[in-house]
């Protein structure tokens, strides 16, 4: 007898899925018209902040029960008519060591725009105090810019989120 194709399609969505979901995310690239490389930090500041956005790459809800999250970093600037220059996008773990550094140079971030920094659900380099240190900086006056931390899990039919806000820790000139 032989299998009808519909029931064949619909037993293999679920393995194509898994499969999808098994494979490494592999960040789009950060250079692009609104978010694109700069030759150096600005050297006349007038204004700018290191931010601190604890992340959870992990977190336990028992004894020996762990999940796991995905971790998608935002940096949006706020400011309609000023692009910022993101410095330094760092990822730190429980301990305090460096686990990655986003960015090899600064990158000028346009006005109303967003850049996102992944760190995958498997990545658990960064344990249960993880944290990202953003700095960004500007040659005038602008809005704050907004830094926020999602974190997702999906474990079998279950699913978690996070959102944690970024706090200034220190003021830049």
């Amino acid at each position: 007898m032989k299998t009808p194709l519909l029931l064949t399609l619909i037993a293999a969505l679920p393995l194509a899925l898994v499969d999808e979901c098994s494979q490494p995310h592999q960040p789009e690239s950060q250079s692009s018209d609104y978010f694109r490389p700069v030759d150096a930090k600005p050297e006349n500041i007038v204004e700018g902040a290191v931010i601190y956005v604890p992340i959870y790459s992990h977190i336990y809800l028992g004894a020996r029960s762990r999940r796991s999250f995905a971790t998608t970093l935002s940096v949006r600037n706020t400011d309609p008519n000023s692009p910022i220059i993101v410095t330094s996008v760092r990822y730190y773990d429980t301990a305090g060591q460096l686990v990655e550094s986003f960015l090899e140079n600064p990158h000028s971030l346009a006005p109303l725009a967003s850049a996102d920094f992944f760190v995958d659900q498997r990545d658990d380099r960064g344990g249960a105090g993880a944290n990202f240190i953003v700095e960004w900086a500007s040659e005038k006056t602008v809005s704050k810019p907004i830094v926020e931390a999602v974190m997702a899990g999906i474990s079998g039919t279950q699913g978690l989120s996070l959102v944690r806000s970024g706090r200034v820790v220190k003021s830049l000139p």
